[in-house]
């Protein structure tokens, strides 16, 4: 499996796996994942299996938009791994930290999320509106150690 930016030739196959790992929620339109956002993608066996979509915005902090693996590619560390290079990634560009958001029932993103020592936050009533009833959010913020300069 290798991880890397997406390309425009990816955006439908990532439109593809959004629909598959998120059911019944809205996808973005068309150019949110190559041109608006950055987004990494997992690649094994020719196809696209995982992506994380990320900005940076100029204040510093880094915001984590979505990240989601093929239900069948699911188990294997694959999010970590994505996990792993989005903070990389927004590091590199300079965020401070990282701020995302998760739906509280969602136990294994959650765990991810707090064992790379991000600390839950504000809880968002009803902010996930593609179910009946509505499901909250749980707002994470993640701060990166400061660079040394050595």
């Amino acid at each position: 499996m290798t991880i890397r930016p997406a390309t425009k030739k990816d955006e439908k196959a990532v439109r593809a796996l959004v629909r598959r790992c998120h059911p019944g929620a809205p996808v973005p339109a068309p150019g949110f994942y190559t041109r608006e956002h950055t987004t990494l993608v997992a690649e094994a066996e020719g196809q696209i299996i995982g992506y994380t979509v990320y900005r940076v915005l100029p204040e510093g902090p880094g915001i984590g938009q979505d990240l989601g693996v093929a239900p069948e590619w699911r188990r294997q560390g694959i999010a970590d791994q994505l996990y792993a290079a989005r903070v990389a990634a927004m590091r590199a560009e300079g965020a401070t930290h990282l701020i995302g958001l998760t739906r509280q029932d969602n136990a294994p993103m959650r765990k991810l999320i707090e064992a790379w020592g991000a600390l839950p936050g504000t809880v968002m009533p009803g902010y996930y509106t593609d179910t009946d009833p509505p499901e909250d959010g749980i707002m994470y913020v993640l701060t990166f150690p400061k660079a040394s300069h050595a």
